[in-house]
């Protein structure tokens, strides 16, 4: 009895595995031979009895084990050939879902691909990906897709890598010069200035050369000092300045100012140069540039009977000081001096930030600062009022930093 059911048992596996093979035959899939991995170069064959493939709609591959050996092969000869590149293809149909950020699926196949080699030493430049649309009712679809998954890709070497050019040093000026209008104050030095910062390495003659700009500015009040900041868009700028390039400007000043330089007579810029400036050290040798400009005076014009706002660097009392604001501020103690009875009405402005009575206060603060300031280069106080309309009289939208920085003012009338 027992010899009887093992026997039966037997036959009943034995018809299921003939039915078994004969509906996977029937389908094309169980029996068929899956499609190999094959590159071929010049100087470099590989092959496996398998390639990789995907899941439908799929990217992350399956590799086998051999294959995986063969794509370690290429990686290795593209890493010790670094002119050598390889294009990928990668293959898809439009039936798939593409839920990537590429174009279309066999780009993104043919990147994963183009990682594995990346992974096994050679380029990112060296591995071109492509694509190619296969209809699966076509007969070239008989060996891409296979039931739930698509088979292969194409690889075949690519055109060589054109070596490129050796890069140029960075442009170096002939050292820090500040000259003009007959005068001229040069050095072989240079400042030299960090990547992402504002403040500079001195050499000794260059510091020398401040000092000698220094005593020239302080015995002439008629000419102003233009600092020229330099800056790439790609560093970063963690100053109160808009950019590192004025605030390269403002640390030069900083040290004039030590030196007794009145303020007043240095103007800051501010240029954008290529990133490429930097050296190998990822520092900027120069970075300030200087001009000395005669200030063009005069106590007469209608220009000097406009309204004229003066404004505040950040978070201080210093004004930035432009060349118009200084030619006017010259103008207008010109003009006072001869029409003794003309005044200069000084109003404080602010934005709206923080309490009212708070702002009129700093307003008035601001106000009496430039009452000072020209007091101290000769004008008469009793041909002066100061005084504050605090946030009340915006000129610009207090929503914005831009437009609350405009009105933080004062304004200066004559009449």
């Amino acid at each position: 009895m027992n010899k009887l059911l093992v026997l039966l048992a037997t036959l009943l596996l034995w018809v299921f595995a003939a039915w078994f093979y004969h509906s996977k035959a029937t389908s094309g899939a169980f029996c068929k031979a899956l499609p190999g991995f094959s590159y071929a170069a010049k100087n470099l064959s590989l092959s496996a009895p398998e390639t990789f493939s995907f899941a439908r709609s799929g990217i992350a591959p399956s590799i086998p084990v051999e294959t995986k050996s063969r794509l370690q092969e290429l990686g290795a000869h593209l890493k010790s050939n670094d002119k050598s590149t390889v294009d990928v293809t990668g293959f898809y149909s439009s039936t798939e879902k593409n839920s990537t950020g590429f174009k279309n699926l066999g780009f993104a196949r043919a990147d994963a691909i183009k990682k594995v080699l990346v992974g096994y030493g050679c380029k990112a430049e060296q591995v071109n990906t492509k694509s190619s649309l296969v209809k699966e009712d076509s007969d070239r679809a008989e060996n891409i897709f296979i039931e739930d998954r698509v088979y292969g890709g194409i690889l075949v070497p690519g055109a060589a890598l054109v070596a490129k050019a050796p890069t140029p040093p960075p442009a170096v000026s002939s050292g820090f010069s500040v000259a003009g209008d007959g005068s001229s104050f040069t050095t072989a030095g240079h400042f030299l200035f960090p990547r992402n910062s504002e403040l500079p390495q001195v050499p000794a003659d260059v510091e020398q050369k401040l000092k000698d700009l220094a005593a020239f500015q302080r015995n002439d009040s008629g000419h102003v000092v233009e600092l020229t900041g330099e800056y790439s868009k790609a560093e970063k700028n963690g100053t109160k300045y808009e950019n590192l390039g004025l605030a390269r400007a403002a640390s030069v000043r900083d040290r004039l100012v030590k030196k007794k330089v009145p303020q007043d007579q240095i103007i800051l810029k501010s240029k954008l140069i290529d990133d490429g400036r930097f050296n190998k050290d990822k520092k900027l040798l120069g970075g300030v540039t200087g001009k000395i400009i005669k200030i063009k005076t005069t106590d007469t014009g209608d220009d000097i009977f406009k309204p004229r706002n003066v404004y505040f660097e950040t978070n201080s009392y210093t004004m930035r000081m432009d060349l118009k604001l200084k030619t006017y501020l010259e103008n207008a103690k010109a003009y006072l001096a001869k029409n003794p009875a003309k005044k200069a009405y000084l109003t404080g402005h602010t934005d709206d930030q923080g309490e009212a009575a708070a702002n009129q206060e700093l307003g008035r603060k601001r106000a009496k600062f430039i009452k000072d300031y020209l007091g101290k280069q000769g004008v008469k106080i009793a041909q002066m009022s100061s005084s504050s309309k605090g946030e009340t009289k915006p000129i610009a939208d207090n929503k914005t930093a831009k437009g609350r920085a405009e009105n933080r003012r004062v304004e200066i009338l004559i009449k």
